[in-house]
């Protein structure tokens, strides 16, 4: 059993997604135990089922969601209810806002944390409190 990352970016169009992530880079210098794992709301189905099958086979995963759309989750959005839904070994970090996200979060608010920063700094000290718990 492993601990995971999950970065999901979530956008309007598959044009606005950065495919430079300075938290990856950062995360894995400093968190060597850690498996991690990106995509986005426009990612293949593939992509998505191995996200889920790493997930599956995690013994705790953080799941961190750089919301760039208000509105749209895409394909993410089965996948991420999947996860709220079994809730006990997972925790959401999510900068930014997203509508839908909310109200399915809202179920759940003790697993979520929201953070609208892009410090790298902040957010690697949040996951490392989540870890250490």
């Amino acid at each position: 059993m492993f601990s995971l990352l999950l970065y999901i970016q979530v956008t309007d169009t598959p044009e606005q997604v950065s495919f430079r992530n300075p938290l990856q880079a950062v995360l894995k210098d400093t968190l060597h135990d850690i498996k991690r794992y990106d995509f986005d709301n426009h990612s293949e189905q593939l992509v998505l089922s191995y996200a889920e099958k790493l997930w599956n086979e995690a013994s705790f995963s953080i799941i961190y969601i750089d919301a760039f759309s208000k509105e749209n989750l895409g394909k993410c959005r089965i996948f991420i209810n999947k996860i709220i839904e079994n809730h006990t070994k997972s925790y959401f970090i999510i900068n930014g806002e997203n509508l839908l996200l909310d109200r399915m979060m809202s179920v759940y608010p003790q697993n979520k944390i929201s953070k609208n920063t892009h410090k790298i700094d902040e957010i690697e000290g949040l996951i490392e409190q989540l870890l250490s718990d």
